[in-house]
This record gives C-alpha cells, structure tokens and sequence, in this order.
C-alpha cells in the first residue's frame, strides 16, 4: 500500500525566501515529469531561487508519484501537496498556490519543458525592471512527435505559460484564485481575473522579450481530442463562458470593475460567442449543440439588463474606431476554431439571440438621464 501524501515538506531548505515557485499540476506523469524536473534544474544561476510544489490531483499510480519525489527531493526545495478528490487542473493548481512561498508565482504543465538557463534571465530582468506585479516571457507550442515548433506566442495573456506573478503584491493583495470545480478554460479565468486586477490597480504587465517555455502540442489532451466531431470549444462553451464573461459582469456587480472596462469587456465576450457559435454552425451543422445558444442567449440578457444597453448600443461599441473590437476579436476567435463562413451578421444574430422589443426606449431613456456615452472602447 502506498504512503498517502496530503503535503510533505521540502527536504531541501533554503537559507532565504526563494525567488519562484513553480506549481505542477500533476496526475499519473511519471513519464513525462522528470524531463520537466530536469529543465528546471538545468537553470544556470538559480539553485536556491526556485521550489518546486507537485500537486497530485488524486493519481492513482501513487507508487511512481513517491519515486519521483525520492528521486528529486535531494536536489531541488520540493514540496508534495495532493487535493481532496480528483477533479480538474484548477482545483490542483489552487492547491499548490496555498503553500508557494516564493516572491514570485508560475505554472508549469507536467509534460512541459523550460528551456535552459532562461529563469535566471527573467529573474535579472524583472528586477532591474522593478518590476513589483506581474510579467509576460514568450513562449513556443512545440509538436510532441518532431519537436518542430509550430506556433510562436509573445505578449500572449489567455494561457498560464510562461506567466509570473508576485505572490504578495497581485496574487494575494487581489485575492486570486482559480475557480473550483471549473473543469476546462482554468488559465482563461485566472487571465480574466488578473485582466481585472490590472485594471483597478492601474498596470499593464511587464513583457519580457524571452522565450523561456516549450509547451508540447498533445494530441491527446482535454483540448485537442474530438468529442463525437465536437471541437474543444464546442463542447466545453459554458466552461469559456464561466471563464471570462462571468468574471467581468460578476466583477461589475460588485463595484471591483469600473462600468466602462467592465462594459467593454463583456460586449467582447459577447463577440466571441458569435464567431465562436457561427463556426460551431459552418464546421458541424448537422451536430450543432443549440444549448450553447441558450448559455449565450442568457448572458446576453443578463449583460444588457444589468448595463441598460439594447443591441444598437451593442453593436456600436463592436463597430467603432473602424471596427476595431470586432476585427480584433475575429482574428483571437479564427485561433481557436479556424476559418469559417459566417452565416448571419452580428446585428441579426443580436437579434435571434434577444430582440429588444418593448425595450429600447426605456433604455435609451435611462442612459440619456445617466448621460453616459458608450464610444471608443477599442482593444483595452
């Protein structure tokens, strides 16, 4: 019977706070985690700036979870810490979080690599940057089987690569924390939530011109496999919804966005159910899942009652500065689905999705007496 591990302490102690702390989420890795392990070992500069914090997500193989702690708990600070019951990544990264004691924060995939002796280039930068927040390093999305690289990512906010955050300035001071029990789109909702907290504490991040993470393309992953012809998104549309349009009405609710970025975040989102949807329709119309039309359908509802806006309103923030929201949300949404024939415009899909009958002159005359003025959101 294998030991149960609910947190082990490191063996490795350092003599000051280290640097970073890597959390890993892990689930039956052993045949890729020791490559991960190595890459960070092999960062030239840094061998008492970094612990690292395995958090088993319930792994079954419990057996081969303690031989790779017994095989790397001499060489490196690590930490062993394991959820309540399996689940998702994010439940397993939230875990690992609640014992980072590093100044600084990132995630790593358990069958992911760091390149070598870029770490200690990041830290240099970040600190002769004063950097006191959050920072964004490059990053490649590598094919498992050729080692070609297939795409370049830089400045890239939507995924946990390659990421830093100061655990006591952001992640902490802005209470962050990954949605529980979210069962896809876990680094989407932490970029919504760090998006918020960048804008009320009035920062953009800090890019750092360094490749620094190989994320290897699995064909075999929850985002990449078809579910019954379904794309990734399809399936899993509520969970994209959940992690990102949620995040900014809730956050306007309570008075922790302002109404302006709140409001221009959401009509974006609302954009990214219309491409996303009318791809849905061109790539899969004979399997078409007309519940994500209803998800939709409510969040559109619940966006314009709590905003007062009508689908005019809606549709000029989407079109203003030459199209500029629309055109830029087109281009994020093609990444995920690929190109498409659109099937109505946004206007008419507005419309099929909550026409505004017996409503727009109320609305129209509670903006006027707000005097609010909805133009220019652009791209924030």
């Amino acid at each position: 019977m294998a030991e149960v591990i609910n947190y082990r302490k490191p063996k490795v102690i350092y003599k000051k706070r280290p640097f970073l702390s890597i959390v890993i989420a892990y689930y039956n890795g052993e045949n890729t985690i020791r490559a991960l392990l190595d890459s960070i070992l092999e960062q030239e500069g840094m061998e008492e700036e970094i612990e690292v914090i395995l958090a088993d997500d319930c792994s079954p193989h419990q057996e081969e979870f303690l031989q790779v702690l017994a095989d790397y708990e001499d060489k490196i600070s690590l930490k062993a810490i394991k959820t309540d019951y399996n689940y998702a990544p994010g439940n397993t990264r939230e875990r690992g979080t609640m014992v980072a004691e590093g100044k600084w924060l990132a995630f790593a995939d358990q069958d992911d690599l760091y390149i070598p002796n870029t770490l200690g280039e990041v830290k240099s930068i970040i600190e002769e940057a004063r950097e006191q927040y959050y920072a964004v390093a490059a990053f490649y999305e590598i094919d498992r089987q050729s080692g070609k690289v297939l795409r370049e990512l830089k400045e890239k906010l939507n995924w946990n690569h390659a990421k830093f955050y100061n655990l006591d300035n952001l992640w902490k001071a802005q209470n962050i924390h990954f949605k529980k029990d979210l069962l896809t789109h876990e680094d989407i909702y932490i970029s919504s939530c760090i998006n918020c907290a960048c804008r009320n504490l009035g920062i953009r991040p800090l890019f750092i011109d360094k490749y620094i993470y190989k994320w290897m393309a699995n064909p075999n992953t929850i985002s990449r496999q078809k579910y019954d012809g379904h794309m990734f998104l399809e399936m899993f549309f509520k969970d994209y919804l959940e992690s990102t349009g949620e995040v900014y009405l809730a956050k306007s609710k309570t008075g922790d966005l302002e109404r302006r970025f709140g409001i221009g975040n959401c009509i974006q989102v609302i954009l990214f159910c219309y491409f996303y949807l009318d791809s849905f329709h061109f790539h899969q119309n004979n399997k078409y899942m007309y519940e994500n039309d209803e998800y939709a359908r409510d969040y559109i509802v619940r966006v314009k009652e709590f905003f007062n806006l009508d689908n005019k309103q809606i549709y000029d923030v989407a079109a203003a500065n030459t199209a500029q929201l629309y055109n830029n949300t087109l281009a994020g949404a093609l990444i995920g689905t690929g190109p498409y024939i659109p099937t109505m415009t946004f206007k008419d899909w507005l419309d099929y999705m909550h026409k505004d009958i017996g409503t727009t002159t109320n609305i129209q005359e509670t903006l006027k007496k707000k005097n609010m003025e909805i133009l220019n959101y652009g791209d924030e």
